[in-house]
């Protein structure tokens, strides 16, 4: 996620509030430099993985995860068993979350298709 994409890092900080059993790991899709203000400025207290979009080994990683359009934010959940189970692209809402990410927490399974 580029470090100026308010709504990228808006869904994560929600999704820490609500549930401790999430584990989220940030992508950072920027300069490091300008990652790590954004990071202390909003008080991220989870990993975020630095990914220069400058360097192309770097740009391949969008369309590796099915983002080859470079839409963010860019969620993906991905189960227990380390299984990619729903992708969304824009802006996560909480019905949204109910649905594909919070059953997975509860031990079930995501609702996508």
């Amino acid at each position: 996620m580029p470090a100026e994409c308010a709504p990228c890092w808006a869904i994560l900080r929600v999704a820490l509030r609500r549930l401790l059993a999430l584990q989220v790991i940030g992508l950072g899709l920027d300069e490091e430099r300008k990652l790590r203000n954004v990071a202390r400025t909003l008080e991220i207290n989870y990993p975020v993985l630095v990914a220069d979009l400058a360097n192309p080994d770097n740009a391949a990683l969008l369309p590796q995860w099915g983002n080859s359009e470079q839409i963010v934010p860019y969620t993906v959940v991905i189960s227990q068993t380390g299984r990619m189970v729903y992708i969304h692209r824009g802006r996560m809402c909480d019905e949204e979350f109910n649905l594909y990410v919070k059953p997975l927490l509860e031990g079930g399974s995501t609702n996508a298709s």
